[in-house]
């Protein structure tokens, strides 16, 4: 997982299609982006997930300077850190602490096995009831 920052700008694209080349390449299980990326369209066809702030159709127009590798960045107001589990889809990214990895994805299976409980629940009947166990979930 590369996770790559330049603090936010979006008014022009730091990612495109030969940085994702390049990392596609390198066989990186995605992308997280803490700015904006150019060919958003043909990066969703591959098969390389790709997180980023914001879309834009021109070039940032200055090279980003790389930085040390393998340290902590701040991406969003959220520290991530080597080893760090980074988990996306289309409604967000998180990122799990390694040291929480193992807790969260226990909590995580708990709240699944809810979740199925209340939407059986939900499929067999609808009473006002159901509408507070919906709001004690959220």
């Amino acid at each position: 997982m590369l996770v790559y920052s330049v603090d936010g700008f979006t008014q022009g694209a730091s990612f495109g299609d030969m940085m994702a080349t390049l990392a596609a390449n390198r066989r990186l299980g995605g992308i997280l982006i803490d700015g904006a990326i150019r060919y958003a369209a043909l990066l969703r066809t591959w098969d390389l997930p790709i997180f980023a702030r914001g879309i834009s159709l021109k070039s940032r127009g200055e090279k980003a300077q790389l930085g040390p590798l393998a340290t902590p960045l701040t991406v969003a107001g959220v520290e991530i850190a080597p080893g760090d589990l980074i988990v996306g889809d289309d409604d967000g990214v998180i990122a799990i602490p390694y040291a929480l990895i193992d807790d969260t994805i226990a909590r995580l299976r708990q709240l699944q096995d809810e979740k199925a409980r209340l939407l059986q629940r939900f499929a067999s009947t609808a009473t006002p009831e159901d509408w507070q166990a919906l709001k004690t979930w959220e």
